[in-house]
């Protein structure tokens, strides 16, 4: 096992990429060391090596491996391996996460256990695994990447939305059983979020719209990666060390407007 010294640590699924790659770079900014963890394991070092080269630090803070969330196996590996190397995990960040597009009778049922698989049952197991090492330590923090559809149904994603609200209440009870043995559990809610797959998703003319026209939301435009991970950095360390059982919701202010008048008929 390899000493437990005085930097912090973080393990973060799905940090490869969009929101999550950004929540590596700035936990790595901050002095945390890193394990990512990710299904696809030919992105995983090309990660590792441009985050180390954007962040001015050495690639020995950031560890990787290859773990697919919707396996049980892959997780206490993944958690095993992270112990083994820094003999703690300070921080948990369950960002990891798939989207389904049917419609609710059109949904199947392997599209809805995909889902919730990765969306909910992962953060669940990973953690009761994780919080089973914070407890032993007698600290630590869990951050869930929820959403705003987990508070409102947006769209033809039924397991997408219905998994986001699981995990909203997920991380409740983590805070109520985990509070008191010295572990924290929150949740953020990023609204619309310019993210690669947004991006590959959207029209040229929808993200230039949602870029810097989005009538529905009040400051007029997507978030931004930033934005959403300076969120999830703020509760994951000792700035957010009072707050355990709650979402911060980064949106915009798009769950603020009920857009009902907007919509009426002149």
């Amino acid at each position: 096992m390899t000493m437990n010294d005085a930097a912090p640590t973080a393990l973060i699924t799905g940090g490869t990429v969009g929101i999550g790659r950004e929540i590596a770079r700035q936990m790595l900014n901050k002095g945390y060391k890193i394990l990512i963890g990710a299904r696809r394991a030919e992105i995983l070092e090309s990660a590792r090596t441009e985050l180390a080269a954007e962040t001015g630090t050495s690639v020995d803070n950031i560890l990787t491996m290859r773990a697919d969330v919707a396996e049980e196996a892959d997780i206490d590996k993944i958690v095993e391996f992270a112990v083994e190397q820094w003999g703690k995990i300070d921080v948990l960040v369950n960002n990891a996460g798939i989207f389904d597009d049917e419609t609710f009778l059109t949904l199947k049922t392997e599209t809805w256990d995909s889902v919730l698989s990765v969306n909910l049952r992962a953060p669940f197991i990973l953690t009761q695994r994780v919080g089973r090492v914070m407890v032993e330590q007698g600290h630590g923090s869990i951050v869930n990447l929820a959403s705003i559809d987990g508070h409102r149904v947006d769209g033809t994603y039924p397991a997408y939305n219905v998994s986001k609200a699981g995990l909203l209440h997920l991380t409740r009870q983590a805070a109520v059983e985990l509070g008191p043995l010295g572990v924290r559990c929150n949740s953020v809610s990023p609204g619309w979020t310019r993210t690669p797959m947004v991006e590959e998703a959207l029209t040229e003319s929808q993200l230039q719209y949602m870029s810097n026209n989005f009538e529905r939301v009040p400051i007029q435009r997507m978030v931004s990666s930033e934005e959403v991970s300076r969120a999830v950095i703020f509760l994951a360390g000792e700035e957010g060390s009072g707050i355990t059982g709650t979402d911060i919701v980064v949106d915009g202010g798009a769950m603020a407007n009920l857009w009902l008048l907007e919509t009426l008929p002149e």
